[in-house]
């Protein structure tokens, strides 16, 4: 034994030490990639060669999967596309006043929780793996690499429908990442929610709302394209844009002012295409759309109104058909905010739901699930927003005043369109053409008091929302007013063009009256500002009710408790009476 361990260090000795090095590091690279290679499938991220719209066309839904793992980077990519930054702005819409999602990848190795503003992944729990979570989200999800658990973060943003419309935005990039990478994936929206909640460890204010499988697809991507035998009507085919679906991504623009071009016969006709169209991929003999819709129904009706009319878009034939004459954009956008930047774009977009569609009927039941409407909405107004940017476009979305269910807000849209009460309206999307003169432009948005009525002497959290509507990195300052006496002044640096910042302020009613208060909002104008009407705000009203008023309480509670003692001794008397 001695004998032969002498030899082969002579041998090592006679063929060198450099060499001998090399040769093992060649080595361990070699059996690394072939490793990597078998039990992390393909390392290479790189987007493959489809323009947006033929990525468009790729899209469907997988649900059987070969049992090879992605790769971190490949799960990172789709994640940024689906809900990361992209030059300094989420890749999914503000909806509502905030985003309000979590999204936790689970793999086989546990769960993490993906951070949006460094496109990176924290862990999370690594007991909790996907098999854990499979008696909760169908079971074949977990059969793919990793499953995309989408949580809703109510304390971020209260509205439920806003979060499930945002989710939808969600969907449609994970979607069209995951064709752009030959990967596949579903939306899962059918989830125990509770169990899911209760697998990953989560608070009350934390809501799945529906899960997405990602791994590569058991049967490969068939030959896609728009459906061209299907647009016999009066829109021109849709052309192939000179954009990838990631670079569409990084180009969106979230606009609040256009150029007073009009849009083009073409750039209607690939918008319009790409929010609800058909492709020329089949499924049950069946032409599968550019977005997803729950149980395959598709309820939702596309409205475009420009300066000549309002016009319904028909996906069969790929046409519009004139519902209205002449300009209503700038009474649809006052029906949702008195500020009426959207209706400058030369294009409004409805996003509408036919709750007469299938009888109402979901595929659950007959209930209609209202989040699996808002859902398809997102997925629509995401496309909105990646074609626009194909096209060199800009976008934005109106969702005030829309937060109620077929509220207010729908039926006056409603009247104004003359469409009948079984179409919701949902949201809004201006669109049109990137303004080459840059604006300055901030406006306080949203008043929302922890509470409408305090007792004297107590404090009072408020949460006040601003938004930078223009082209500039903005510095503002923010005062916050009960009537005339100020509650507070705070000051927003490095405000980005398009986004939004909430401010909490803290009112301490000491030495206030008894009375009717109003909160007022208001911004100093930044310099060189287009527009000031927008930086007020006044329209919540605080009640302080005087401190004695607990005691009052106390009392009219204990007054009642003797009261109830009292007649139930009257009635056992009674009963002793009758005796």
């Amino acid at each position: 034994m001695k004998y032969g361990i002498n030899m082969t260090a002579s041998k090592i000795r006679g063929f060198g030490m450099k060499k001998t090095i090399t040769v093992c590091l060649i080595a361990c690279i070699i059996f690394y990639l072939v490793f990597h290679f078998y039990t992390s499938g393909p390392v290479s991220s790189v987007t493959l060669p489809y323009s947006l719209e033929e990525t468009i066309s790729r899209r469907l839904s997988t649900r059987n999967y070969i049992s090879v793992d992605i790769s971190s980077q490949q799960l990172l990519d789709v994640l940024w596309a689906a809900y990361g930054y992209a030059n300094a702005h989420r890749s999914a819409p503000l909806i509502g006043y905030d985003h309000s999602l979590i999204i936790f990848p689970v793999n086989a190795t546990g769960s993490y929780q993906y951070i949006p503003e460094n496109n990176s992944l924290v862990t999370h729990d690594l007991s909790v793996n996907k098999e854990t979570i499979r008696s909760h989200d169908q079971g074949w999800p977990s059969d793919a690499s990793a499953v995309l658990v989408v949580v809703w973060n109510s304390t971020k943003m209260s509205n439920g429908f806003f979060a499930s419309a945002e989710a939808g935005c969600f969907v449609q990039n994970v979607y069209l990442a995951a064709a752009s990478l030959d990967l596949g994936t579903c939306c899962v929206g059918y989830i125990e929610s509770a169990g899911l909640r209760s697998d990953l460890g989560l608070s009350d204010d934390l809501t799945p709302l529906l899960v997405m499988p990602l791994g590569y697809p058991a049967d490969p991507y068939p030959p896609a394209s728009p459906n061209y035998d299907m647009m016999t009507g009066n829109l021109p085919p849709v052309q192939y844009s000179n954009m990838s679906f990631k670079e569409a991504t990084a180009n969106v623009t979230f606009a609040h002012h256009w150029t007073a071009e009009n849009l083009s016969q073409q750039e209607l006709s690939q918008l319009l295409w790409a929010t609800y169209g058909y492709t020329n991929v089949t499924h049950d003999s069946t032409y599968h759309r550019t977005t997803p819709s729950a149980y395959g129904i598709y309820p939702l009706v596309i409205f475009v109104s420009n300066a000549t009319g309002v016009y319904q878009y028909l996906p069969e034939t790929h046409s519009v058909v004139e519902l209205l004459s002449g300009d209503k954009r700038w009474e649809m956008e006052k029906t949702c905010s008195v500020q009426t930047w959207a209706a400058d774009a030369p294009a409004l977009f409805l996003v509408a739901y036919n709750s007469s569609y299938n009888n109402g009927d979901t595929g659950d039941g007959g209930a209609v699930s209202h989040e699996f409407i808002e859902v398809d909405s997102g997925a629509a107004v995401q496309q909105l927003f990646l074609e626009a940017s194909a096209f060199n476009l800009s976008a934005n979305i109106v969702s005030n005043s829309l937060e109620t269910w077929n509220g207010a807000t729908a039926e006056e849209l409603r009247n104004i369109l003359n469409l009948p009460q079984s179409l919701i309206p949902l949201y809004l999307i201006p669109i049109g053409h990137k303004t080459t003169t840059p604006i300055h432009d901030v406006a306080a948005a949203n008043i929302t008091p922890s509470q409408t009525m305090v007792i004297a002497g107590t404090t009072l959290d408020i949460n006040v929302t601003i938004q930078n509507l223009g082209d500039y990195v903005e510095n503002c300052s923010l005062t916050l007013y009960a009537n005339a006496t100020v509650i507070g002044n705070q000051t927003v640096h490095n405000f980005l063009d398009g986004t939004t910042s909430t401010l909490t302020f803290t009112w301490n009613t000491i030495g206030f009256e008894m009375g009717n208060y109003t909160l007022a909002a208001s911004i100093e104008p930044v310099p060189d500002e287009t527009n000031t009407d927008n930086n007020s705000l006044d329209d919540i009203q605080i009640i302080i009710i005087p401190e004695f008023s607990t005691a009052v309480l106390v009392l009219l509670m204990l007054a009642t408790f003797l009261i109830v003692i009292a007649y139930k001794n009257k009635l056992g008397c009674l009963r002793l009476s009758l005796r």
